[in-house]
């Protein structure tokens, strides 16, 4: 008992305290015995060659079955995204007409070089 005073008195508590304490200890340790039970009982359920059997097919079909096929229709459909992509930015221009911006495009239409002006004199005059 000197040994529960020492504590009572460096930690300010006193005697009743302490018991309170070990009545929740000892309730803790109960509850974590009855985990302790409750997991073994289900590890020895899930030990049965029948469940065990099943788990294994699932996760088997899941991780080598499904994943490389599921790879497979990714690396596709994102491989023919990146083709499809390319060939709509390489042939944008082809399909759609220049549009003159600033002039940047002079004497290519058909009606600028008729009227026979030149994109150098208009570049000299609007100096």
């Amino acid at each position: 008992m000197s040994g529960d005073n020492d504590i009572a008195d460096k930690c300010g508590l006193d005697a009743d305290r302490l018991l309170v304490i070990e009545n929740l200890l000892d309730t803790t340790i109960k509850t974590f015995s009855d985990f302790e039970d409750v997991a073994v009982t289900a590890k020895d359920i899930l030990d049965c060659e029948r469940i065990n059997s099943v788990f294994v097919a699932i996760c088997h079909d899941a991780i080598c079955t499904s994943s490389p096929t599921t790879f497979l229709w990714i690396y596709c459909t994102m491989s023919i995204v990146f083709v499809l992509g390319m060939f709509i930015i390489l042939f944008r221009g082809a399909l759609l007409p220049p549009v003159p911006i600033d002039g940047l495009y002079e004497n290519v239409y058909s009606n600028e070089q008729e009227d026979g002006r030149s994109g150098a004199g208009q570049k000299d005059d609007e100096i």
